[in-house]
């Protein structure tokens, strides 16, 4: 029903209302919460204890607290459960490492924004239009050597009194 990751669980709390509006008979309706589960320590029928306000994504808004009952392997041998203090200062600490490198590519000293991108390499622009001149050169030159060769050969063909024909005939006979 859901695809989850290694970090993500999804959740299905009780019903808390039925659906009226829509039939004249009562319907359960089920809500769900993808929860952030960071050691992967929840199976699938454990009943648990989730704490909202701890959106790390557009869909992920809750946390888990606790595991109240596990079903199948016991708590003991899963991983920890992070106390969501933990969770929180881990989230913070990543969040001001992030802060510092973006203050850091926006001072004058700093790396370039383009070299974040892995496109450019930290290159300037004139830099880059050279390479790419140079490149565009290498490759004119190869086709100007190829269209050479392809003259020699041509004229050493014909020196021998070969026809493009005869060549063409005989290479279609041979399977490359």
């Amino acid at each position: 029903m859901f695809q989850t990751l290694s970090h993500l669980s999804p959740i299905r709390p009780r019903p808390t209302s039925t659906d009226k509006a829509r039939q004249s008979q009562h319907f359960k309706r089920y809500d769900s919460h993808i929860v952030a589960d960071p050691t992967s320590s929840l199976r699938t029928g454990d009943i648990v204890r989730i704490i909202p306000g701890y959106h790390s994504s557009k869909t992920i808004k809750h946390v888990v607290a606790e595991i109240v009952a596990p079903w199948g392997e016991p708590i003991d041998e899963r991983p920890r459960l992070l106390p969501v203090a933990e969770i929180l200062k881990a989230r913070e600490e990543k969040k001001a490492e992030q802060r510092s490198r973006r203050i850091e590519r926006k001072q004058p000293g700093g790396k370039a924004s383009s070299s974040s991108s892995g496109r450019g390499k930290g290159k300037s622009v004139d830099e880059v239009r050279s390479e790419q001149v140079r490149r565009i050169g290498k490759l004119q030159d190869k086709s100007l050597e190829n269209e050479a060769r392809g003259e020699a050969l041509q004229a050493e063909l014909d020196g021998k009194g070969i026809r493009e024909e005869d060549v063409r005939r005989r290479l279609e006979g041979v399977n490359l």
